[in-house]
């Protein structure tokens, strides 16, 4: 946890009154965004909709996918609070930086130089993943086994492991939840071998991923208009997504 200067508190005070949710919460987004210098911030609190994403571009996800008013208060918090870094001192400077806090930190580039600084990374269990919007790479190491997938028109969020399994992973995305079997391997061995046999074997047709997409915005679109359920959506939704 940050250790916050007087007038950092007074303003963490403000927020979490201002926005009806807790200090914790407000003190979670703000250490996600200082290890990105306010850019980007990679969550996960039971108070902003569990694991998330936002970028200063804009783009907000998180894990409770259809709770839109949570979202817009994730991202306006997120907005605030890159702001007031730049024009208070939150944070109490500190003065040097250990030999170990520096191993760590090179400890923490396992993915392939040539991609460059990841938009997302993260840890969990056995797994840790690295996500590079602008390559459209997803790289998993499970394991010491490093994968990498290309991530269509996804745009990934958290990356979560199911208990007690190294081969059953998911990401949040714009279109919701999806499996990374379900991506293109591009290098590695995959997450498992059930996973190489879902790349290349079975159904050889080619899926256009944009038809996809553009069935799921007519879904949404019927679903502001009323015509159909939340439930039903999320039902098709998935159906649709399990065809890429």
């Amino acid at each position: 946890m940050p250790s916050l200067t007087a007038v950092g508190q007074q303003k963490i005070d403000e927020l979490a009154h201002r926005y009806h949710v807790s200090s914790e919460a407000i003190i979670t987004l703000l250490q996600a965004l200082l290890n990105s210098n306010g850019t980007m911030a990679q969550f996960n609190h039971p108070e902003l909709g569990g694991m998330g994403q936002w970028l200063a571009s804009g783009m907000i996800m998180i894990g409770d996918m259809f709770n839109q008013t949570l979202a817009t208060k994730v991202r306006d918090l997120c907005v605030e609070l890159s702001q007031l870094m730049q024009s208070y001192p939150l944070v109490a400077e500190t003065t040097a930086v250990s030999p170990q806090s520096t191993t760590t930190n090179s400890q923490l580039s396992w993915w392939p130089a040539e991609l460059g600084i990841p938009s997302a990374s993260g840890t969990q269990n056995l797994m840790r993943y690295a996500y590079f919007a602008t390559s459209h790479r997803l790289v998993i190491d499970c394991q010491g086994q490093i994968s990498i997938y290309d991530t269509l028109n996804y745009n990934v969020g958290g990356v979560s492991q199911q208990p007690g399994s190294s081969d059953d992973l998911s990401f949040t995305s714009q279109y919701g939840i999806v499996n990374v079997v379900n991506l293109p391997l591009i290098s590695g061995h995959g997450i498992s071998a059930t996973a190489n046999e879902f790349e290349f074997s079975g159904n050889t047709e080619i899926i256009d991923p944009d038809d996809i997409f553009a069935q799921i915005e007519q879904l949404a679109e019927l679903k502001q208009k009323g015509m159909i359920s939340e439930n039903k959506l999320a039902v098709k939704k998935s159906e649709l997504l399990k065809q890429l």
